[in-house]
């Protein structure tokens, strides 16, 4: 089933009745499909459901539109958006715990000061000065901020893969680095947990 020109015509020009009844059809046609894409980007289905009321309730606010690919256009962008936006809310929030036992190792305990943490950043955001501002972008979201590869891709509009890949090329340019190889191996275990 695809939604007919008339439909869009009735959104956008129709009686107060014939933009309700509309709606409703445009709303049946996209809104599990809309859903799924909300949960697969937010992981929770409520949250998505959330989203997705809130895009449609948007749309319904817009209604003009020249044709039905500018309706579902609108419709995944904006719940694409809104979805972004609630994650950048979420993370703030979420600071994610590093699991790891610093009593096994006496260099490891260091990690666990907030000031020697905050150095060993430091030292690391002086490296990574040699690398793109992409690398920079994705070093920071996923290993300050505690975002996972898949949301990172989605703030800065790449592939988890494409994310991966580049924490790869990072992991090696920091361990390769001569001025971190020489500053202390404490950067070296804290790498190993990236």
């Amino acid at each position: 089933m695809e939604i007919s020109e008339h439909i869009i015509k009735q959104l956008s020009t129709g009686s107060e009745d014939s933009r309700a009844a509309a709606f409703r059809v445009i709303f049946k046609f996209h809104f599990k499909s809309l859903l799924r894409f909300a949960i697969h980007l937010t992981q929770s289905p409520q949250t998505a459901e959330e989203i997705v009321q809130d895009a449609f309730l948007k749309t319904w606010q817009h209604r003009v539109f020249n044709d039905a690919n500018h309706v579902k256009a609108y419709l995944y962008l904006t719940t694409r958006h809104m979805a972004i936006n609630y994650l950048r809310r979420q993370k703030p929030n979420e600071k994610k715990a590093l699991s790891v036992d610093f009593s096994a190792s006496p260099d490891l305990t260091l990690l666990a000061q907030p000031d020697h943490a905050k150095g060993l950043i430091a030292e690391i955001d002086q490296e990574l000065a040699h690398l793109s501002p992409a690398h920079q972008n994705i070093f920071h979201l996923t290993c300050v901020e505690g975002y996972n590869s898949k949301e990172t891709g989605i703030l800065l509009n790449m592939g988890a893969g494409t994310v991966r890949n580049k924490m790869v090329e990072i992991k090696r340019f920091l361990r390769g680095s001569k001025r971190i190889l020489g500053a202390s191996q404490i950067i070296l275990s804290f790498l190993s947990f990236l």
